[in-house]
């Protein structure tokens, strides 16, 4: 596949409004705001967020669940509201889009990647003061209902009740059985990590389709998150080169080179810096 070409003309790639989203981002995942967050980083208008967040109150509070209802039961009333009724379904046919990971159009067109609609059933739930966790299983996000021992529900799948032997198979076909099965993989994913897990899903979406600059987004987002993880910081600085802001790349790369001193980073960087001085004849 031919890689993604740089625009022929270099958009603002960080405006103030990026700036404000990763504030938005970081006092959602503080505050434990999963909606917030997912909006944040999509980059959602205020309008589509008001609308968005009035949307899934209002599916939440309408499903009024009696808090003695059997997990089984309550499985059923939200697989008939979100599946049923709403007709939300997993997009097998434009697996790999990003709208699919953008929230706010998952809630209008009613499709999504199985991590987003595990979000719609967190969401509602939480509303409908039900426990929805989100499972991480590699490969195949999915949900489950009454906490810790409750029941598996995969909502790609429209909501369909899942054993673990089922998803120890679903694993093993999206895996080709190449990745040995581990319990754990059914724990219930903290929700800054299905923050995280959607931004990789929209840098890997708006990369693989040609959408360079939402990707640049995307990617600064992460690296500003975890400043830590130095791979972050080198994908940073080598999808600016990639998109032709080619002295922003120099500048991170020399600051790679200097905050991961004494480090295979840093010969990374030390290449990349001498590449990329070769090519900028004007610097430094």
């Amino acid at each position: 596949m031919t890689p993604p070409q740089p625009p022929t003309e270099i958009q603002e790639l960080w405006a103030d409004r990026d700036k404000r989203a990763l504030e938005v981002v970081r006092a959602s995942v503080a505050a434990d705001d999963l909606v917030g967050a997912l909006l944040a980083i999509e980059g959602a208008a205020p309008e589509d967020i008001a609308t968005c967040r009035h949307q899934l109150y209002q599916w939440g509070a309408s499903l009024h669940l009696d808090p003695s209802l059997a997990t089984a039961v309550v499985v059923l009333k939200m697989t008939g509201l979100i599946h049923n009724e709403l007709e939300f379904s997993g997009d097998a046919n434009n697996y790999y889009h990003p709208d699919n990971s953008r929230l706010s159009l998952v809630v209008e067109r009613r499709r999504g990647l199985p991590i987003l609609l595990s979000c719609i059933w967190i969401v509602i739930g939480e509303v409908a003061g039900v426990d929805v966790q989100g499972v991480g299983m590699p490969g195949h996000f999915l949900a489950r209902v009454g906490g810790d021992g409750g029941i598996l529900v995969d909502p790609f799948g429209g909501g369909r009740i899942r054993s673990p032997e089922e998803c120890k198979a679903i694993f093993s076909h999206v895996t080709d059985g190449k990745v040995l099965w581990r319990d754990e993989f059914l724990l219930a994913t903290p929700r800054p990590q299905i923050v995280e897990r959607v931004l990789w899903n929209l840098i890997n979406a708006t990369h693989r389709s040609g959408e360079l600059v939402p990707c640049y987004r995307h990617v600064r987002t992460l690296a500003e998150l975890f400043p830590e993880r130095g791979h972050l910081q080198v994908l940073h600085a080598n999808l600016a080169e990639q998109v032709g802001a080619l002295p922003l790349a120099l500048s991170l790369f020399r600051e790679i080179a200097q905050r991961f001193a004494n480090s295979p980073l840093e010969q990374i960087a030390a290449r990349r810096i001498e590449q990329l001085e070769q090519r900028i004849p004007w610097v430094n």
